[in-house]
């Protein structure tokens, strides 16, 4: 699967602590959602198609989040998952988790309430 080939690359980088330079443009279908990855400066941003698309994808890949996380933050790489205007989490370096993510999570993720609220109901 891609995802683990990025993720061990990842886990390279990380172990070596090489500075990553990463540029992205890409679409990814899921289960028939369809996500736009793509980079903005020192971020990978990930647009999702809807709140709902990503809670899916999150669930079935929750066990693989904090490993994921940590490893991003040691890489000093940043994931920003959004949809539409709204960011809904910020993923590894530039993370910075409340109490009680940081115990669902790991250090390197924050879940922003007000976007996760904000992509629920936006207008389309």
């Amino acid at each position: 699967m891609a995802i683990d080939a990025a993720i061990d690359s990842l886990a390279e980088h990380a172990r070596q602590r090489e500075q990553l330079a990463i540029e992205a443009n890409l679409s990814v279908t899921i289960e028939s959602e369809e996500f736009a990855v793509s980079s903005a400066g020192d971020r990978v941003v990930v647009h999702a198609p809807s709140v709902t698309a990503c809670l899916g994808v999150f669930q079935r890949q929750r066990g693989r989040l904090p490993e994921l996380a940590e490893m991003l933050d040691t890489a000093g790489v940043t994931v920003e998952v959004r949809t539409g205007n709204s960011v809904l989490a910020i993923v590894g370096a530039a993370a910075s988790p409340g109490r009680l993510t940081r115990r669902l999570f790991s250090e390197a993720v924050q879940i922003r309430i007000n976007g996760v609220l904000s992509g629920l109901f936006r207008f389309r």
